[in-house]
């Protein structure tokens, strides 16, 4: 335990308040914008810690119990390197804070001195703005597009998010003031943080509630069940530094057979280890059957388009990447994104050489299909294909507002029709090879066409 220490705080009489989304968005994309560049490639396994420091925490024990927590997970880090040094990927850790100052204190770093000098220096203050520090730890864990460690024994090991808090927040559009709730607004701001949570969960993160002081821990079980995430003890710093060392132990890391079947002697587990390797089974599990429903939904949109902005636009090149495993399902070959999984995470693709049409991960799963500058070449006695670049053709009636440039998503040959996603968004369906009616006309560089029909608009 940590001894109790003096704390400093920094008194917020009045209130701001901004439109809370917006604003917390906007915060998130330039936290993100100011980071991603150094982190964009960093590999190996990442956390982020997000910590309550409004004033808040200043009371009873809420600020020594979460340095408690802190200072013994970044020990406990330490240590299992030294142990399992050659067993165990480096742990980067991030910190970012809500109250006086949401933002990301310390990017991702395995120097967690870096870290102990920000709890150091730290001051409490503020409104308990947990929804703002839901987006910022989003946008912290986001830096890296490596959001998955596979291991030797096939574990993945995902990005964790830690929230250290008292959880009882302030209302999500009090950017500051003074650390009091309105009982009025209280349900919905609780609302919102659960939607938060929701989208943590389907970004694959790996979430885990730290209560401290105070606490309120109807909320952080409702926040663990939402986000099927799990609930520690202040003193359990040191129990989740081994969840990477526990999880290479595994030799069934999906549970399918009974029991938890370990590598090597079962003596040096202890009972709180023996726990926690069914904790991540039951993780990998949920993690496992969450990308199987989105693959098998019966009622799956293939070119449905998605608004995020960390997604492809529809359209796109694309070859496999790094984190490819479906086999031969490209031919060696390109293929076009033809629509967008509405968890964000992945893609549709179909692939040149055959038509084959499946959905590959782009995001916190991982990265199957990367982005390639490669345009479509039509095979001998094709006349249009899904990836070509189209322009108006000879019969074109504009109906579809101005547009000048599409990209094919969709044919039917036996209609003689393509579907096209044009530039400004607006989609349709166009003859191409008919005798009386050629609506829509491949080009063979269009980026020439690009910069012809902008000169003429």
């Amino acid at each position: 335990m940590v001894p109790k220490q003096s704390v400093r705080l920094i008194k917020q009489e009045k209130g701001l308040v901004f439109d809370s989304e917006r604003h917390w968005r906007s915060m998130a994309q330039h936290e993100l914008d100011t980071y991603r560049n150094r982190y964009l490639l960093l590999e190996d396994v990442h956390s982020v810690i997000c910590l309550d420091i409004s004033e808040s925490m200043a009371d009873s024990d809420g600020w020594t119990d979460a340095r408690t927590f802190i200072t013994d997970y970044l020990t406990g880090l330490k240590d299992m390197s030294k142990s399992y040094s050659r067993d165990l990927y480096t742990e980067h850790v991030a910190l970012v804070t809500f109250g006086h100052q949401t933002k990301i204190q310390v990017g991702y770093t395995a120097d967690y001195r870096d870290i102990e000098k920000e709890l150091d220096d730290t001051k409490l203050g503020g409104p308990t703005q947990m929804y703002g520090g839901c987006l910022i730890a989003l946008a912290a864990a986001w830096c890296s597009r490596h959001q998955i460690q596979r291991l030797d024994n096939c574990s993945k090991i995902f990005t964790k998010i830690i929230f250290v808090t008292d959880g009882r927040p302030t209302e999500d559009d009090l950017i500051a003031g003074p650390d009091i709730a309105d009982s009025s607004k209280i349900d919905d701001t609780k609302a919102k943080i659960l939607q938060e949570m929701e989208r943590l969960r389907k970004a694959h993160m790996d979430l885990f509630f730290v209560p401290v002081g105070n606490s309120d821990m109807d909320f952080h079980k409702t926040m663990a069940a939402i986000s099927d995430g799990t609930v520690l003890d202040c003193r359990q710093g040191r129990r989740l530094a081994r969840r990477q060392y526990l999880t290479t132990r595994l030799l069934d890391p999906l549970g399918i057979f009974a029991g938890t079947q370990t590598r090597g002697s079962d003596y040096d587990l202890s009972s709180e280890d023996k726990e926690d390797l069914m904790n991540i089974q039951q993780s990998a599990k949920r993690h496992y059957d969450a990308n199987v429903r989105i693959s098998n939904s019966p009622d799956r949109d293939a070119y449905h388009e998605s608004k995020s902005k960390t997604l492809p636009p529809i359209g796109s090149r694309v070859r496999k990447g790094p984190d490819w495993h479906p086999r031969q399902q490209d031919s060696n070959g390109p293929g076009t994104v033809i629509g967008h999984v509405d968890n964000d995470q992945q893609l549709w693709v179909e692939w040149d050489a055959d038509e084959y049409q499946n959905i590959y991960m782009y995001g916190a799963l991982g990265y199957e299909v990367l982005i390639v500058d490669e345009p479509r070449k039509l095979k001998p006695g094709e006349k249009i294909a899904v990836g070509c670049k189209v322009v108006p053709g000879k019969d074109w009636k504009n109906t579809d507002g101005n547009v000048n440039l599409g990209v094919v998503i969709k044919v039917k040959r036996h209609k003689k029709k393509a579907k096209v996603r044009w530039n400004n968004g607006i989609r349709g369906s166009y003859m191409y090879d008919d005798i009386q009616q050629i609506q829509v006309k491949t080009v063979a560089d269009s980026r020439k066409v690009w910069f012809f029909f902008c000169l003429i608009d």
